[in-house]
């Protein structure tokens, strides 16, 4: 072979070389834009599927408790959790991560109750983002914040201390369901359980969580629930037992 056709080589060789690299390079550049935009497109799919439930907001200022309910609705990806921001007047935010970690189906409602004594002075706005699962990874990452929703008069309450509400022999209003003397975390676990179970009848109702007695559990017995909860919360860490009865049917 001549030198000038192996020098014709050489150079095909190089170029070809150098294609690769440039190929390498860009590529490189651009994978992690490519990914990023991958997840943004997710996203934004998900941005509608998570929803704060009208009529079931409410917030008792003075206890610094505020409960409402999440649905979702039809979209695609897989939900596996939210996380919570709250903003008070002042612009301060407090981000609950991770407050719900299971995974929501289509149509699927979860009941949230959080105490923001300490991190929060008043109130303002109630903020959700979607944990939505990484189809690359698997692993769960935070959608776009959604579900901006601003607090009105109607929905902020006053709870009083000294005149809880009840009346002795009914176990807080029906609203201690498993029966401890107390409304706390147990109830609202209860509560979840039976949600939208319309086949409620005596004696049981339900485990009682059926609490008006109505033959479902509902978001009506849900705001008797959440009245109830904040009282409690309100008593300070460890309150004396004060719900007591036979409440059954």
């Amino acid at each position: 072979m001549s030198k000038r056709g192996l020098s014709d080589v050489v150079t095909t060789v190089l170029v070809i070389l150098l294609v690769l690299a440039a190929i390498v390079l860009v590529w490189a550049f651009l994978q992690p834009a490519l990914k990023k935009s991958a997840q943004s497109i997710e996203t934004e799919s998900l941005i509608s599927s998570l929803i704060i439930v009208r009529g079931t907001v409410i917030d008792y200022t003075n206890a610094k408790v505020t409960t409402f309910m999440v649905k979702r609705e039809s979209g695609p990806g897989e939900v596996v959790g939210f996380d919570v921001v709250l903003e008070g007047f002042d612009g301060t935010r407090k981000v609950f991560r991770d407050y719900e970690t299971k995974a929501m189906k289509e149509f699927e409602t979860a009941v949230v109750v959080i105490d923001y004594s300490g991190s929060i002075n008043s109130l303002k706005k109630i903020i959700l983002a979607p944990l939505i699962t990484n189809p690359n990874t698997g692993q769960p990452i935070t959608g776009k914040t959604l579900g901006n929703h601003e607090l009105t008069d109607d929905e902020r309450k006053k709870t009083d201390c000294n005149n809880i509400p009840y009346i002795s022999g009914e176990w807080c209003c029906g609203a201690d369901i498993n029966r401890d003397n107390h409304v706390r975390a147990d109830d609202l676990n209860i509560f979840r359980a039976q949600y939208n179970n319309d086949g409620c009848s005596a004696p049981t109702w339900c485990n009682n969580a059926d609490i008006n007695r109505d033959g479902t559990v509902s978001i009506s017995d849900y705001i008797d629930l959440a009245a109830q909860y904040a009282k409690e919360q309100d008593q300070g860490q460890n309150p004396p037992p004060h719900c007591f009865g036979n409440y059954i049917t």
